[in-house]
C-alpha cells in the first residue's frame, strides 16, 4: 500500500500525466477534464473531440478527427498515447507544425511578452490583480498560462520561477496571502478569469491537466 501510494504521488508530480492515475484516484475529475465547453448544454454533455489524425492507427472510428475522446481510449492499456509535445517524436512534431502549424513559445519568450502585460498591471491590488481577464488564443498545452514545464526540453520548471499569467496569480497571492479559506477563493477567483482556446483535443487535455495540477502545486 505504501508503495502505491509513493508511485501514486510521484505519477501525480510527473510531466507527462498519467491518465490511468487520474481515473484510479479522480475519476469524476477526468470525465470533467475531457467535456467540451463549447457544444455542451444543459440538454447534453458532449466531450472534446480528437481534431487530428495522429492516432488513426489505434482505430479509424473510436480515434477518427471528429471522435470524442472518452476516457477509456486514453486508460487502462491505451494510457500514454497523450503526451507533451516535448515527448513526442521529432516525426510528429514536423507533421503536427506542418498540418496544424502547431509550434510552441520557448518560455524565455513567454516570460518576456508577459512581462510586458503584466507591467499594465503593477499597481493592481490583489483582489483586482487575480480577476483581470486574461486569454490564450491557440494556448497548446497552455504555457502561457502556467509553464509547469519547458517545451523544448520537457524539463520541471520550480514554482519560483514559473511565468504564465496563473502562475502570476497564484505568486501574488501566496506572498500576501495567509489564511487557507482566503487563499482558496481567490484562487478560485485567478482560475475563473483566466482562459485558453485550442482545437486540437490532445493537446487541450494537456492544458487542462497543467492548470489542475498547478493549482495542485501551489496547494
Amino acid at each position: 500500500m505504501k508503495e502505491d501510494h509513493k508511485q501514486s504521488s510521484e505519477n501525480l508530480s510527473s510531466n507527462d500525466i498519467h491518465e490511468n492515475i487520474i481515473r484510479k484516484y479522480m475519476p469524476d475529475i477526468l470525465n470533467i477534464l475531457l467535456i467540451d465547453r463549447t457544444t455542451s448544454t444543459a440538454n447534453g454533455t458532449h466531450n472534446i473531440i480528437w481534431a487530428n489524425k495522429n492516432y488513426l492507427k489505434y482505430d479509424s472510428k473510436r480515434y477518427a478527427m471528429t471522435a470524442e475522446i472518452k476516457p477509456e481510449l486514453i486508460t487502462g492499456l491505451m494510457e500514454g498515447i497523450i503526451r507533451p509535445r516535448a515527448l513526442k517524436t521529432k516525426e510528429i512534431q514536423k507533421r503536427r507544425t506542418k498540418s496544424k502549424a502547431e509550434v510552441f513559445t520557448p518560455t524565455w519568450i513567454v516570460k518576456k511578452q508577459n512581462d510586458e502585460v503584466d507591467n499594465d498591471f503593477a499597481n493592481d491590488d490583489l483582489e483586482t490583480y487575480v480577476k483581470r481577464t486574461w486569454l490564450e488564443i491557440t494556448c497548446g498545452e497552455a504555457p502561457y498560462m502556467t509553464t509547469r514545464y519547458d517545451m523544448d526540453t520537457g524539463k520541471t520548471i520550480p514554482i519560483a520561477k514559473r511565468v504564465g499569467f496563473i502562475d502570476r496569480k497564484l505568486a501574488r497571492i501566496n506572498k500576501e496571502v495567509d489564511g487557507k479559506l482566503e487563499w482558496q477563493r481567490l484562487v478560485e477567483e485567478s482560475y475563473k478569469s483566466s482562459y485558453g482556446f485550442e482545437w486540437n483535443g490532445d493537446s487541450l487535455l494537456l492544458a487542462r491537466e497543467n492548470l489542475l495540477y498547478t493549482y495542485r502545486d501551489n496547494f
